[in-house]
C-alpha cells in the first residue's frame, strides 16, 4: 500500500488521529477545526481529521488540550501474528524514514492470538526490518527512547490500526523541568480553563490560592498573550519525517512566534497564585519565566486560612487543591476544602469558582452549590471539575449535633483528666448512632476510630457523616487539622493487626502514670497503647513489687512498663509480633528497664506456656479474641481457648499467685465451671476496671483476678 502523502501533492488532505484524555475529544475537535481540519470526526479518546500538511505544525505548536497527533497509516483485518506481519508489512516505509533511522514500536491492545503487547510490538518491527531488507536498504536499529520514527499500533478486535507518531506528547510543553508533589498535566489545566469558559479576552482577575507549580496559572497567562505552547518545545518527531516540508514549518513557526511576542507585551498583569510552600512557589516562579509568561502572574505566599479578595469586584478563582498524596490525613484535605468554601463565600461573592479534585466527594466539603460537573482525566485518575457562582453566605454549622456531644464529654471528663496523670484519653465513643466513631486523644494527636456502618446505612451517607465529623473535630480550637488520624476498624485476619497501614514513620512520646511509651498514630491499626486498659495496667503496677512477671500477648510492652516500675523483680514478655517486640522494646529503653532483668520472647503463646518451667508470681494475659495467623498452628479463640489458656497459665503460678485476665470480646462469657478444677478463686472486676473516660461503655473490655489458691 502507497502512502497517499507525497512530496509534489502537498495540497491533499491526509488521514490523521488526535489522541485525546476522556471527556476533552469536543475541545480538541475544536481545536482541530480552528487549525485547519476538515471532516473532523469524535470518536472515544480521539479525533479523526483530514487535513493539510500545514495543518502538522500550526495543530503541535497550538493544541493546548491534545495528547498526540499521529498520521494515520491504514487499518487491516489480522486474524494471527502472521497476518499481523503481513499487514505491516504492505506499508511503503522507506517513505517514512533516512536510511540510517531508528524506530520504536508502541502497541495497544489484546485478543484471544494476540496475548502480549511485547510480541505485538516484536512483530510490527519485525515486518518493518523485513520490508527494509527487501528493498535492499540498511536495517533500522531501535531506539525505544529517541527514535527518529515511532510507530503506534492499536488491535481492537481482529483489525489493527497503524500510525505514526509526528508530535511526541503534546503536554510536554518544555517549561517545566520540576514541580510539586502529584503534579497536574499541563493539558489538564488547560481543559480546566476550557472547559469552565474561562475567556483569554477576558480582562478580570485569575486567581489561583492553592497554585503549587503554577501550572494552571502558566497555561492560562500563556493563552491570554496567545503563546502556542509548541513555542517552547527544541522538537517535534515530524522534523525526522522524510516527508515534512521544513519551509512551510519554518514558516508557521515564525507566525508564532509573532503573535506570541506582541501578545506577551501587550497582556496584562491579571493571574495571582498562592501558596504555603516556599520552596515550590520557587518552582512556580521559575516555570513561568521558563514559558515566557513570568513578568504576567504574581506569585506570593498565601494561607487559606487567611484568603480575602484583593483583586477587584469580580474574577475567577480556579484550583486543584491538595488531597492524597499531596497532603496528610484526611481531616486536614476536608478542612482544608471546607475551608477553602467559607472563605470563597466571605470574600469572593459574584465570583466564580472552578475547582478540580480527583476525590469528588471533597467537593461536597466547599458547601457550595455547584453550576455544573465535568468529568476530567489527569493522566489515568479520573477527577471533578466542578463550576459554581460563588455567593456570599454564612456557614452552617456542621456535625452540629456531634461535636457537641464530643465539647460537652470533653467538659465532663475536664476536672479528671487534669488529676489522672496521663494525656492520653477518650472523649467519644459511639455515642450517636449516626456517628459511629471513637474519638481519642493521644498528646496533641486525635486518633478517630471509625467502625462500620451497618449494611442499612447508605454508604456515601455514611462517607459524608465521617468526612463531617473530621471537618467538625479540625475545628475545635485544640485540634491541628494535620494532626489526626483515622482507622477503620473491621475485623482483622491474619497478621493484618500487624501490617503497616502506611509509611508516615511519625513517632511521639506520651505520659501515663510513671511510664512513657511511643505511640505511632498513623503506620498501623493500633496506636501502641490500649487506652481502656489503663485502670489494668495502674493496678498491674501496684501488685508487681517484689513479683516475678509475665505478660502474655505483650502487644508494645506498656503492661510490662508499669510492673517494672511497681517493682516487678524481672519480667518476660510474650509475643508472636517481631514488630510489636521491637515497639516493645523501645518502651523498655524510654523507660530504663534492664534488658538482661526484663526479657523479651517471640513465641506462640499457647507452645510457649506449655513449653517453658519459669514460675512466676504475676501472669497478665490479654489475648485478641480471635486470631488465625499463619504464624500459628490452627487458630485462636478466645472464648473457645480461654480455659485451656488459663490452665496452661495457672501451671506456671507460684502457690499465692494471681492471674489478670482480660479481652475485649464484647459476648465473652468465662466458663467458671470448668474452671473451678484448677484451685483458682475468680474475681470479675470488670466494672472496678473501666477508667472514667470509658465508663459509658460498659462492655469495651472483661476483667479477671484469677488467684492460686495456697
Amino acid at each position: 500500500m502507497r502512502c497517499p502523502f507525497s512530496r509534489s501533492r502537498t495540497f491533499m488532505t491526509l488521514p490523521f488521529f488526535i489522541t485525546a484524555p476522556l471527556g476533552t475529544e469536543d475541545l480538541v475537535a475544536r481545536e482541530a477545526e480552528q487549525y485547519g481540519a476538515a471532516e473532523v470526526k469524535v470518536t472515544r479518546a480521539g479525533v479523526r481529521v483530514e487535513a493539510e500538511t500545514a495543518f502538522i505544525y500550526r495543530f503541535c505548536l497550538n493544541s493546548r488540550v491534545a495528547s498526540r497527533l499521529l498520521f494515520r497509516l491504514g487499518e487491516y483485518d489480522v486474524n494471527s501474528a502472521d497476518s499481523l506481519h503481513a499487514a505491516a508489512k504492505q506499508i511503503d516505509w522507506q517513505q517514512h524514514m533516512h536510511a540510517d533511522a531508528t524506530i520504536a514500536v508502541h502497541f495497544d491492545g489484546t485478543n484471544d492470538w494476540m496475548r502480549n503487547t511485547q510480541f505485538g510490538a516484536q512483530t510490527v518491527k519485525d515486518a518493518v526490518v523485513d520490508y527494509m531488507r527487501d528493498a535492499g536498504l540498511p536495517r533500522p536499529n531501535v531506539d525505544k527512547t529517541h527514535p527518529d520514527l515511532r510507530i503506534h499500533a492499536y488491535l481492537h478486535r481482529d483489525r489493527i490500526s497503524l500510525a505514526i507518531d509526528l508530535s511526541g506528547p503534546l503536554h510536554m510543553r518544555g517549561y517545566r523541568d520540576k514541580a510539586g508533589k502529584a503534579p497536574m498535566r499541563e493539558t489538564l489545566a488547560a481543559a480546566m480553563l476550557m472547559r469552565g469558559n474561562w475567556q483569554a479576552s477576558d480582562e478580570q482577575p485569575l486567581v489561583d490560592p492553592m497554585c503549587g507549580s503554577g501550572t494552571i496559572l502558566i497555561e492560562a497567562a500563556m493563552m491570554a498573550a496567545n503563546v502556542g505552547p509548541g513555542l517552547l518545545r527544541d522538537f517535534f518527531p515530524f522534523q525526522r519525517w522524510p516527508l515534512a516540508n521544513q519551509n512551510e514549518w519554518k514558516s508557521v513557526r515564525d507566525e508564532a512566534e509573532i503573535k506570541a511576542k506582541e501578545g506577551r507585551a501587550t497582556t496584562g498583569k491579571r493571574f495571582f497564585g498562592l501558596d504555603l510552600d516556599r520552596s515550590v512557589l520557587g518552582l512556580a516562579k521559575d516555570n513561568a519565566h521558563a514559558a515566557g509568561v513570568g513578568h504576567l502572574i504574581n506569585f506570593a505566599y498565601g494561607d487559606i486560612a487567611d484568603l480575602t479578595n484583593k483583586y477587584g469586584a469580580q474574577g475567577t478563582v480556579i484550583s486543584n487543591p491538595p488531597y492524597g498524596e499531596r497532603l496528610g490525613t484526611l481531616a486536614e484535605v476536608l478542612a482544608l476544602h471546607y475551608q477553602f468554601g467559607t472563605q470563597l463565600k466571605a470574600h469572593f461573592g459574584d465570583w466564580r469558582a472552578l475547582i478540580y479534585n480527583v476525590d469528588g466527594s471533597l467537593l461536597n466539603q466547599l458547601r457550595m452549590r455547584a453550576d455544573k460537573r465535568h468529568t476530567l482525566y489527569n493522566g489515568q485518575l479520573k477527577g471533578t471539575l466542578a463550576s459554581y457562582q460563588i455567593s456570599s453566605s454564612e456557614p452552617k454549622p456542621i456535625a452540629e449535633d456531634f461535636i457537641n456531644r464530643v465539647k460537652k464529654n470533653m467538659k465532663r471528663l475536664n476536672k479528671w483528666i487534669k488529676q489522672s496523670d496521663t494525656d492520653c484519653y477518650r472523649v467519644y465513643d459511639r455515642d450517636l448512632p449516626e456517628y459511629n466513631l471513637a474519638i481519642d486523644f493521644y498528646g496533641d494527636w486525635v486518633i478517630v476510630q471509625e467502625f462500620a456502618a451497618p449494611k442499612t446505612i447508605d454508604e456515601k451517607k455514611a462517607q459524608n457523616r465521617l468526612n463531617d465529623a473530621l471537618v467538625a473535630l479540625a475545628d475545635l480550637p485544640q485540634v491541628d487539622s494535620r494532626q489526626i488520624a483515622l482507622k477503620t476498624r473491621m475485623r482483622q485476619r491474619g497478621a493484618q493487626q500487624y501490617e503497616r497501614q502506611q509509611q508516615a514513620n511519625v513517632w511521639f512520646k506520651v505520659n501515663e502514670g510513671q511510664c512513657r511509651f511511643w505511640i505511632n498514630p498513623l503506620d498501623y491499626l493500633d496506636t501502641g497503647l490500649f487506652l481502656d486498659h489503663r485502670t489494668v495496667r495502674m493496678e498491674l503496677g501496684a501488685m508487681a513489687e517484689g513479683q516475678r512477671v509475665l505478660n502474655l500477648f505483650c502487644y508494645t510492652g506498656t503492661a510490662t512498663c508499669h510492673a517494672a516500675k511497681g517493682g516487678a523483680t524481672s519480667s518476660v514478655s510474650v509475643d508472636m509480633s517481631r514488630t510489636y517486640l521491637d515497639w516493645a522494646a523501645r518502651n523498655f529503653e524510654l523507660n530504663g528497664m534492664d534488658p538482661k532483668q526484663h526479657q523479651l520472647i517471640k513465641a506462640d503463646c499457647m507452645k510457649w506456656l506449655v513449653s517453658t518451667s519459669d514460675r512466676f508470681d504475676l501472669i497478665f494475659i490479654d489475648p485478641p479474641s480471635f486470631s488465625n495467623s499463619k504464624k500459628m498452628e490452627g487458630h485462636f479463640d478466645v472464648q473457645r481457648d480461654h480455659v485451656e489458656l488459663l490452665a496452661y497459665a495457672r501451671e506456671l503460678l507460684t502457690p499465692g499467685g494471681v492471674i489478670v485476665f482480660s479481652n475485649n470480646l464484647r459476648g465473652f462469657k468465662l466458663d467458671s465451671e470448668k474452671l473451678a478444677k484448677y484451685d483458682l478463686s475468680i474475681q470479675d472486676v470488670t466494672e472496678a476496671s473501666l477508667p472514667e473516660d470509658f465508663k459509658r461503655n460498659q462492655r469495651i473490655h472483661h476483667c479477671f483476678l484469677l488467684e492460686c489458691e495456697r
